[in-house]
């Protein structure tokens, strides 16, 4: 009913869109209608979590497949972070013209929802496609102005999104298969059959790859991460909340869920290494995620770029689990799969504050460049405090919400360390290292984004005559809303850590794990995160009495107004030229990431005594999207150059080539 009412909201939506006066009346019954929805299906989410899975197994009218859907405590988890987040953004939905786009939000809740539910293929492409199809709506007939990419984003977006569907479409008709189910009229294909046996390695291994580029491409995994950067500098900040903290989110869950599904094919053997390839893939995701963040001027493309390393870091955590289910290491396979779940439902929350703000910024600006904003916290209280806390937390800040999680993987590696063999160790020492880089760059990037775009004074006219209460009031309370539940799980994580809980026992009661020993395990990380909360309490205390303490002597003493990071330049036209720029404050960042990414600064070359004014470009291009995906590409396009024939304009080929794909139809047919 909740998914009905939101697909009724969006039928409103794109009604009021039709109409010659863009019905404002039709757009709000839409919105309160999918709200309405949005609550029912939170609210059953809930309920699933503690009263058990939810099963519909009905027929329909196509040839194939089948409305077949089940709801266990871990897809109800995600549902009901689905719909938590996506109430925030909609709360935060500026009112206008634009129905069209709360249509696709309304339309996008439902089927990630059918997504986490759907156990039929058929109905699982289809709801999938409509996932990605309403990041479209989004681009439409949008881009930078200022931006030579523009107009590129949406194909960006199709292409990965559509090659990731290919795989999809190849790899879950053979899941149904590799037991024995056969594929006819008017019965499902069911893919979530859990494997029975184990399976030659060659066929393992190309379920596993179809898996992490199916799954992992949508969900910005590295190294299949290159759309990212040209479709976030382009895409309106709504798209950008939808595709970081929603459609990744659930890409990402459902790579998990179907990785562990397939547990029993590679076997006791080789479950370590997928544990390894997948620490693996995290660490490179993080090192990467991190290298494009801290290459780039704009507060989208930098957000984009944090979800490839926080996504590794997720990752990472999952591979740890499986690493210790396949050890029985039970404290190391609770550790990692809770702060997975953790870290996913942090960036979740971080995120959508992020990018609400920063669409906030844009809105109110005109860019997300960091060299046009500066002295916005001024300006914008809320939006800079809520951005603040959401870099802060990201940057694995105490008292905050990600460091809680962050933490439970980091104790999960040290354990690792005593308890997951020769390999284990090494693996698990470099993961710690690893991190602790990433953490510490991390932390770089997000001070640098809120002192760039927040702290100092305005460079640019439009940032100086910002004003935040022309913003909808919604987008405050959507903000307010989410710093809280931010502090929340960052003063209180073991509320997170109860939360995770349910789906974490779910999964390690199906891997074999006895119940005394996960009970007992997660007794240790209750302690840990007890021991947390009274680390981050006394924390804030000591900040809030520190600030009221400088407050009091403030009132109490004459204080001298003068400029700040004047950096030598006391006059007021000269001001901005002494402030930190991009370049200037990650110049020395960049050594540690050049590898990974092409940054190039033309300076302009002196030929004279006192030069005209000029201007330093520069440029920065993602390095596996040029050292690796470019080349292929071009080898590619000149390879189908030659098919152009083709596309002459006889009829005759045409009719042709419709006949070949009907007599291959045919044969399909035939065949299965």
């Amino acid at each position: 009913m909740g998914w009905l009412l939101m697909f009724g909201g969006a039928f409103l939506a794109i009604a009021s869109g039709l109409t010659s006066r863009k019905s404002t009346g039709l757009h709000r019954a839409g919105w309160w209608v999918g709200m309405a929805g949005g609550l029912l299906t939170a609210g059953s989410a809930m309920g699933l979590m503690i009263q058990g899975p939810w099963v519909v197994n009905a027929a329909w009218g196509l040839p194939l497949g089948g409305m077949v859907l089940r709801v266990n405590a871990s897809e109800a988890l995600m549902i009901f972070m689905v719909q938590l987040v996506g109430g925030m953004v909609l709360l935060a939905k500026p009112w206008g013209d634009q129905a069209w786009d709360t249509a696709a939000f309304l339309i996008l809740l439902p089927a990630l929802g059918i997504c986490l539910a759907a156990r039929d293929v058929v109905l699982f492409l289809m709801a999938w496609e409509i996932m990605a199809l309403t990041g479209v709506v989004w681009q439409r007939g949008r881009g930078v102005s200022d931006d030579h990419y523009e107009g590129q984003g949406m194909w960006a977006y199709l292409i990965s999104a559509h090659l990731a569907t290919v795989c999809l479409m190849i790899l879950l008709p053979m899941l149904a298969m590799s037991e024995g189910q056969a594929i006819a009229w008017g019965q499902p294909i069911l893919w979530d059959t859990v494997a029975s046996k184990p399976m030659a390695s060659r066929w393992v291994w190309a379920y596993f790859v179809l898996i992490v580029i199916g799954f992992g491409t949508k969900a910005g995994l590295a190294p299949f991460h290159s759309w990212i950067r040209t479709v976030y500098r382009n895409a309106p900040g709504w798209f950008c909340v939808a595709s970081s903290g929603l459609m990744a989110k659930v890409s990402l869950f459902l790579l998990f869920r179907t990785m562990i599904q397939l547990l029993p094919l590679f076997g006791a053997d080789r479950m370590m290494w997928v544990g390894a390839v997948l620490i693996v893939l995290g660490l490179i995701s993080g090192l990467i995620g991190l290298a494009g963040a801290l290459s780039n001027a704009r507060i989208k493309v930098v957000l984009g770029y944090s979800s490839v390393e926080n996504i590794g870091i997720i990752m990472l955590g999952f591979g740890l689990g499986l690493w210790g289910v396949a050890r029985e290491a039970w404290p190391v396979a609770i550790y990692g799969f809770s702060g997975a779940w953790f870290h996913m439902i942090n960036h979740m929350l971080s995120k959508t504050v992020l990018f609400l703000a920063t669409s906030a910024v844009t809105n109110e600006v005109g860019t997300d460049d960091l060299a046009k904003l500066g002295g916005l916290l001024k300006r914008m209280p809320v939006v800079g405090r809520a951005f603040g806390l959401g870099a802060m937390s990201l940057s694995a800040m105490i008292p905050l919400n990600a460091f809680s999680s962050e933490l439970l993987i980091y104790n999960g590696l040290f354990l690792g360390v005593m308890t997951l063999g020769a390999i284990g160790r090494d693996l698990s020492i470099l993961a710690v290292t690893v991190m602790g880089m990433i953490g510490g760059l991390s932390a770089v990037c997000f001070t640098g984004l809120w002192g760039l775009g927040f702290l100092g004074n305005a460079r640019s006219e439009a940032a100086a005559e910002a004003n935040e209460t022309r913003l909808p009031t919604g987008s405050r309370w959507a903000l307010n809303l989410l710093s809280g539940l931010i502090c929340l799980f960052g003063l209180i994580p073991t509320v997170g850590l109860w939360l995770v809980w349910w789906p974490v026992n779910d999964l390690l009661n199906k891997l074999g794990c006895p119940q005394d020993e996960s009970i007992k395990a997660f007794k240790m990380a209750d302690e840990l995160m007890l021991y947390m909360s009274l680390v981050s309490v006394v924390l804030a205390v000591l900040a809030v009495l520190l600030v009221r303490w400088r407050d009091g002597r403030q009132k109490q003493s004459i204080v001298d107004r003068q400029l700040t990071w004047d950096c030598g330049y006391g006059y007021v036209d000269a001001f901005p030229k002494g402030q930190y720029s991009v370049i200037s404050y990650f110049e020395l960042m960049l050594p540690l990431v050049s590898k990974l990414t092409k940054f190039e600064i033309h300076h302009p070359g002196l030929t004279e005594p006192f030069p005209a004014q000029t201007r330093v470009q520069v440029e920065s291009t993602d390095g596996i999207q040029v050292r690796i995906y470019e080349p292929i590409y071009r080898k590619v396009g000149q390879q189908m150059s030659r098919l152009r024939w083709i596309q002459a304009g006889s009829i005759q080929l045409y009719l042709a080539m419709l006949a070949l794909t009907l007599v291959a139809m045919l044969i399909w047919l035939m065949v299965i």
